[in-house]
């Protein structure tokens, strides 16, 4: 119920902005350009201006009411006579004066000339007097030619204050509804720009995966490629790839024929020639034998040495004669 009961309203609201947007931007601007297409063709085709006139005041009561607009054609004044209704220009002193309109449409009651000129006499049927003010032949409007009732009061708005103050702020608020169309639609366009920009991105990343998915799909179909057999070793080629230091096997030159001059060693042999041999030497003398050294003390514990007995000799007294006896044993 809550729901049903706020919708009510809001269409209520959103049915008159409707309405006063078609008045504001259809209705309105279709009159106005009536009425200027209206006052264009008077003052140039009829040479009328204005062509027209709205009645205001009961002055022509009968004939004419408050709100009929008059439609008038040109009028020569030598041809105008008692009778016929006009408009006429009122003089701005005379509506300053007496509060007047500045075109009025009466009936002519009299046409007089005053030095060579015409005058024209005018009153309104429900008048009880002619109008204060006479019209020379240059204030002539024009002479009535058919009224359409009620449409005058358009015209008579239009003419008024408050007109005035409607039609400016209708142009003001066109004016601001016009700019901020400008940035509305420049928003829009920037909206579907993004919009666009994002479609294209994920079609760019879909495409991507597509393309991905095939190129994996086609890997897994399609067989493997054959291996090319490994080379044969090269035998100057060691073990770690490198070319290796031992050199490949010479056939062996054949041995030259042994020269007779050639020992059996390999040098040239030389013969040499008999010699005397030399005396023999005297023989040394025998060396006398060393006397034994007199047993040491008996050795104790501590003379044992990882296990092996180690006998202590006495030093020699005198060391030359030790030096000596080694150099001996040395011979």
């Amino acid at each position: 119920m809550n729901a049903r009961e706020n919708e009510q309203p809001r269409q209520r609201r959103r049915w008159w902005r409707r309405l006063a947007s078609f008045l504001l931007w259809y209705l309105v601007p279709i009159l106005v350009g009536i009425a200027a297409l209206g006052y264009i063709y008077g003052a140039l085709i009829w040479h009328v201006n204005p062509p027209v006139v709205a009645v205001e005041g009961t002055s022509m009561l009968p004939t004419l009411r408050t709100g009929d607009l008059v439609f008038l054609s040109p009028a020569n004044p030598n041809t105008l006579k008692k009778g016929d209704i006009i408009a006429v220009h009122v003089p701005a002193q005379d509506r300053t004066t007496y509060a007047l309109p500045a075109n009025v449409v009466h009936r002519i009651v009299r046409v007089e000339r005053s030095s060579g000129q015409l005058v024209f006499i005018t009153k309104g049927d429900n008048n009880p007097g002619n109008d204060v003010f006479t019209t020379a032949p240059s204030n002539v409007v024009g002479r009535l030619r058919y009224v359409v009732p009620g449409v005058g009061f358009f015209f008579l708005f239009l003419q008024s204050r408050q007109g005035e103050i409607f039609f400016g702020a209708v142009a003001v608020i066109g004016l601001l509804y016009f700019v901020l169309g400008l940035f509305d639609d420049r928003r829009r366009h920037l909206q579907e720009a993004m919009i666009s920009v994002q479609a294209v991105l994920a079609e760019t990343q879909k495409l991507e995966q597509e393309l991905a998915t095939s190129q994996r799909t086609s890997l897994e179909r399609s067989p493997p490629s054959p291996v090319d057999p490994a080379p044969a070793p090269d035998p100057h080629l060691d073990a770690a790839g490198l070319e290796s230091t031992v050199p490949a096997p010479v056939d062996p030159a054949p041995a030259p024929a042994p020269d007779p001059h050639l020992d059996a060693a390999g040098p040239e042999s030389i013969v040499p020639a008999p010699v005397n041999p030399p005396p023999a030497p005297a023989p040394a003398p025998a060396p006398e034998p060393e006397p034994e050294p007199a047993p040491g003390p008996p050795l104790d514990d501590k003379e044992l040495v990882g296990g092996e007995l180690i006998q202590e000799v006495e030093k020699p007294k005198n060391k030359k004669k030790n030096k000596k006896k080694k150099k001996k044993r040395r011979e």
